[in-house]
């Protein structure tokens, strides 16, 4: 169970990398209501689980949860990144 909790951090720290970099990138583009809320989801439940990886309660039922959070947030991000097709124009 360690080595899945310590591979999805890596994941975590990855994946939040990449989200602040195309926030940064479209921060100045009109962005639709469903891709600033994916965002909005995603650093929610990305702050909660950097607060149960800090109180060590991760290995816990509530940071299973926190870890699936994260990554469907990480997927609406995805979703609706995928629909939005004017970001460079």
């Amino acid at each position: 169970m360690d080595k899945i909790f310590t591979d999805f951090k890596e994941y975590f720290d990855s994946v939040t990398s990449l989200v602040d970099e195309l926030q940064e990138y479209l921060s100045d583009k009109p962005v639709p209501r469903s891709l600033k809320e994916a965002f909005s989801t995603f650093n929610k439940n990305g702050s909660v689980y950097k607060d149960l990886l800090s109180s060590n309660a991760l290995h816990s039922e509530k940071g299973l949860a926190s870890a699936k959070n994260v990554t469907t947030a990480g997927c609406l991000i995805g979703y609706a990144a995928n629909k939005f097709k004017n970001a460079d124009n």
